[in-house]
């Protein structure tokens, strides 16, 4: 269940409920913040775009909920990523290391424990949101996360957390952040709380949904033609299985064979599959229900063979130089000329129909 009630969640008279959503995709977060600036720069984006108070929303999963309270954090989140505040945050080594706990760093070589730092990313969260909570968000937010722990013991559930919503207003921004970006196995658990890809890797639908039970739930289709989307996902290629004819038990699908040894997917299916889900379904979801109000930018240029697939991108970040390795590949890649249309593309669309 979304909640979100606190009044003022938009500013009275506007006609227009804008909200900026985010995917998850661990590294590859960095090539949302990057598509965002390359954005703003193009000669067609609105002088206003991201500014203070012309999005109402900012919604994410994993990785997208670090930029999504990355930018509600902001007087003004147009200037913060204009200035590199956005793409810089994954340019920290804090973000995938597992230096500060050798115990735990030892037997993550095993399996055992996981395999990135808990100790180094609570560091990195406190360094740059302090003891800030919700109630101080200046920009309202959606951070999309799975609770393992569940309603009273009873059963794990997606959880949603708001500047939207009373009973939020106290937590503390660091603690939400870690646990929507952590997958189980890949990071630590803290307070039952993990990464939120296992269901709304594109939260999209759920910002919508969000907006239209603050709006009015009893007569939705009044207030959806008043609210617009632009989605930003990682910019990259989606997996897919290496056999069509297979007879696999558990054990060799879920856990022993790679995905596609041929693309560098080493993961296993089952792994993949809850981490690295599909958003196809949200993209048509949110097309038909908001038309020419919906853009999607996420164009498809990162992946095998120039660059590795997101959990194996992720997880060795762990290791600096890998770390620095793809920064500067997915700079690059962003530069192409397909990246370069879809940034245009989406730059018209706000001149078109954000305004």
């Amino acid at each position: 269940m979304i909640f979100f009630d606190v009044p003022n969640f938009i500013p009275p008279g506007k006609s227009a409920y804008r909200i900026v959503s985010m995917d998850g995709g661990g590294i590859y977060g960095l090539a949302t913040a990057l598509l965002l600036k390359k954005t703003i720069d193009d000669k067609n984006s609105p002088q206003d775009f991201l500014a203070r108070q012309t999005v109402h929303l900012f919604s994410g999963t994993s990785a997208g909920a670090i930029n999504a309270l990355l930018l509600a954090k902001e007087e003004d989140p147009r200037a913060f990523v204009i200035g590199g505040g956005l793409d810089e945050f994954w340019r920290q080594s804090g973000t995938f290391a597992n230096e500060k706990n050798p115990i735990d760093a030892f037997w993550s070589w095993f399996g055992l424990t996981a395999w990135l730092g808990t100790l180094d990313f609570q560091e990195l969260l406190r360094q740059t949101f302090g003891d800030m909570t919700f109630r101080e968000l200046k920009n309202n937010v959606l951070v999309a996360t799975f609770d393992w722990s569940g309603v009273d013991g009873r059963h794990w559930r997606p959880r949603f957390f708001s500047n939207g919503h009373e009973a939020d207003l106290n937590r503390r921004v660091a603690d939400v952040a870690y646990g929507a970006a952590s997958p189980p196995g890949l990071r630590a658990l803290v307070d039952g709380l993990g990464d939120a890809g296992i269901f709304a890797p594109d939260p999209c639908t759920n910002a919508v949904a969000a907006v239209i039970n603050y709006l009015g739930k009893d007569d939705p289709g009044q207030y959806l033609k008043h609210v617009f989307a632009l989605s930003v996902g990682v910019a990259t290629r989606q997996p897919f299985y290496w056999l069509k004819q297979f007879n696999l038990g558990m054990l060799p699908f879920y856990f022993w064979l790679p995905t596609n040894p041929f693309t560098g997917d080493y993961y296993p299916p089952g792994v993949q599959s809850v981490l690295n889900g599909p958003t196809d379904d949200t993209v048509w979801e949110c097309k038909n229900l908001l038309g020419e109000r919906y853009h999607r930018l996420s164009p498809r240029v990162i992946g095998p063979p120039n660059l590795p697939p997101t959990l194996i991108a992720t997880s060795w970040a762990r290791f600096p130089w890998w770390q620095q390795y793809l920064i500067g590949e997915i700079t690059k890649t962003l530069d192409s000329t397909t990246a370069m249309d879809s940034v245009v593309d989406t730059a018209k669309y706000l001149k078109n129909q954000w305004n």
